[in-house]
């Protein structure tokens, strides 16, 4: 009988670690991977609408910060143009 209790013991403990890593992976990944994309999602969405500064700046230099450095550096060229063209026909 104690032996069974032991291994009851020991498999919730094991399954109470498996939930706890999951739940840190998720925060995690949405943390690193999920937000970002949505706010590049964001982004890009208002850009193409024509909010030109609808950009914003990251710091990552990985697989998430370079296309939204891409997105900023498109979303900053067409409203410069513009502000450009504007000034001189104004």
């Amino acid at each position: 009988m104690r032996r069974r209790q032991l291994f009851f013991a020991v498999i919730s403990a094991l399954a109470m670690t498996a939930v706890i890593a999951l739940v840190l992976i998720f925060r995690s990944t949405r943390r690193d991977i999920l937000d970002p994309l949505t706010d590049l999602t964001s982004s890009a969405r208002r850009i193409e609408q024509g909010d030109f500064t609808a950009a914003h700046q990251t710091l990552r230099d990985d697989e998430i910060g370079r296309p939204d450095q891409l997105v900023r550096e498109d979303g900053a060229g067409p409203a410069d143009s513009r502000a450009r063209a504007g000034d001189g026909l104004e």
